[in-house]
């Protein structure tokens, strides 16, 4: 059985600009061999209006069960 995941922990994502992303996707990136999974909890944002950086705000998902 999947295990139920807890929202918690706001993180700031600064990537290169790009127009496929949207609110409710997920983020997931590997650090030291273990697997991360964020959920876009807002618009990306371009800060500078120069389609060159995104700011995503997203929020950690942690897996607790088994």
């Amino acid at each position: 059985a999947a295990a139920a995941a807890q929202l918690t922990g706001d993180v700031l994502f600064t990537i290169r600009y790009r127009t496929d992303l949207a609110k409710a996707q997920r983020i997931v990136e590997m650090v030291g061999g273990i697997q991360h999974t964020y959920t876009i909890n807002s618009t990306p944002l371009d800060p500078t209006g120069n389609r060159q950086w995104l700011e995503i705000h997203a929020k950690e998902e942690l897996q607790n069960g088994g």
